[in-house]
């Protein structure tokens, strides 16, 4: 259904580049496509859209509109002018129309397609802490907005830069905010151990701060938040084995066994034979 959604959103933008339209917007859709080029006619938008008032609510919901199709047709995204955008963007996340946030969130979902994804990276990271703020809003549309277009921006993106604002994060008081956190987590984790067989020192220097989230959150107050973190440790132990096995022998008996549990789950019989002495145990010398 996401991918459905998605396609669906995608001709809808292209679309906008032709549609009719009120006599109003539609001059302005000239004044746009009488720019050189595509960058041109995107920084024509973007300078636009930091003109408009709160009330041109409708003006600005077209103007990013303009900028999707421009980026669907193109196929490009230069990052430095997303970058250079990034408050103008930030302020219509945090709009109270819920048709401007979800037209927000379908622009930076295009982004993270046609942007170079390292240095989209960089953008999404500043992005990330109003997503998350959004996660918990009342109104259920904006809440799902923000959602989406997390999941799909970090799965297009794969950036390193991600993870530091994903760990602060999880601080948040609000439960959904710390499962979210962890499930993206999950997906940084899984894709990049899958695309690198050996595993880049960049993503590495993360795990000690991971594996201590593991350990922190373990024993968070809410069930939804453990099984999330009982997942992460599953694709933590799968990647960074020894590290896995260091932090068991830093916790707690009960967490160690729960943890054990996780390990098992993915392992058969002689799986398990072959690693029993191995995550934590400690083995004492016969005298």
């Amino acid at each position: 259904s996401t991918s459905t959604s998605t396609s669906t959103s995608t001709s809808q933008h292209c679309n906008i580049l032709e549609k009719r339209l009120a006599t109003n917007l539609d001059l302005i859709r000239g004044d746009i496509l009488a720019e050189a080029g595509c960058e041109d006619q995107i920084l024509f938008c973007f300078n636009s859209l930091k003109k408009c008032s709160t009330d041109e609510w409708q003006l600005r919901n077209f103007l990013m509109q303009m900028i999707c199709g421009l980026c669907e047709e193109n196929k490009y995204m230069d990052h430095l002018i997303v970058w250079d955008s990034r408050h103008i963007i930030k302020k219509q996340l945090t709009d109270l129309r819920s048709s401007i946030v979800k037209t927000t969130c379908e622009m930076l979902i295009s982004f993270s397609k046609y942007c170079d994804k390292i240095k989209f990276g960089q953008c999404l990271s500043f992005f990330i802490p109003t997503h998350l703020q959004g996660l918990y809003v009342t109104i259920a549309c904006i809440r799902d907005a923000h959602n989406e277009c997390l999941s799909q921006c970090i799965n297009n993106t794969q950036s390193f830069k991600c993870i530091t604002p994903l760990l602060k994060g999880l601080q948040n008081k609000h439960s959904e905010v710390r499962v979210k956190v962890i499930h993206l987590l999950i997906s940084l984790i899984t894709t990049y151990s899958l695309s690198n067989d050996n595993m880049d020192k960049k993503f590495e220097k993360y795990a000690d701060a991971i594996g201590n989230t593991i350990k922190t959150y373990l024993g968070d107050s809410k069930p939804l938040v453990r099984n999330a973190v009982k997942k992460l440790f599953e694709t933590f132990a799968i990647t960074f084995p020894s590290k896995a096995k260091s932090l068991l022998s830093r916790m707690d008996s009960n967490h160690q066994k729960t943890l054990r549990k996780c390990i098992g789950n993915n392992h058969t019989k002689t799986q398990k034979r072959h690693t029993s002495s191995g995550y934590g145990q400690t083995r004492t010398r016969r005298k």
